[in-house]
């Protein structure tokens, strides 16, 4: 099993990109956990969850071919032996710095489009399953406390138990960096998820 291959401080995550149903499919692989896997739709609205997704793979591609593309023809000879005055070399690193800026904003887009709270996968840390259940605890009584304001929460078949969450949602969880200016939505994203999750089982 390739757990076993791994270094004790290793985190290995494998990623695969559907045709079929438009999702991202991830494995991830630790010590000190079984292996999980998360599919995540591109295409299909998660609305409260992820909320709205005009981003797919296709888009993303065609993006990140043209970028490797025209970062080509910049560096290409018939390009750079052009390049000898003050000038031609503050277009030229001018050309380069637009590049930098669209491969920067393509990553935020996949980062926040289609990622959100789920980013944690990629997270290098191995968590402790003392700290897992403290976690879940904490979240549980969160999920509760604001599930209590909402006008709807008594139609719900029973109430929110911190062991209603999955576990794998609260390694992603501890993954976030709370420095993250996004670390409230993100957060957000996976207990959303939890409490989707409960509500349509019952």
């Amino acid at each position: 099993m390739i757990t076993s291959m791994l270094p004790d401080n290793w985190i290995a995550v494998s990623i695969a990109y559907s045709h079929v149903s438009k999702s991202l499919l991830f494995t991830r692989y630790s010590h000190s956990l079984d292996p999980f896997t998360l599919q995540l739709p591109l295409t299909k609205s998660m609305s409260r969850m992820l909320g709205q997704n005009n981003f797919d793979f296709n888009d993303a591609n065609d993006e990140l071919v043209s970028i490797i593309q025209e970062s080509k023809k910049t560096t290409s000879v018939e390009v750079t032996s052009t390049v000898k005055t003050s000038e031609d070399r503050a277009e030229w690193w001018g050309q380069r710095r637009a590049l930098d800026s669209r491969l920067e904003k393509l990553l935020l887009n996949i980062e926040s489009k289609w990622f959100g709270g789920f980013k944690g996968i990629l997270g290098n840390t191995d968590i402790a399953k003392d700290e897992i259940e403290s976690m879940k605890l904490k979240i549980g009584n969160i999920v509760t406390k604001s599930l209590s304001t909402m006008p709807h929460f008594n139609k719900v078949s029973g109430s929110f138990d911190s062991n209603d969450i999955d576990l794998y949602i609260i390694v992603l969880m501890l993954q976030l960096s709370m420095d993250d200016p996004r670390a409230a939505e993100n957060v957000e994203d996976l207990t959303w998820i939890s409490y989707a999750l409960k509500s349509n089982l019952n």
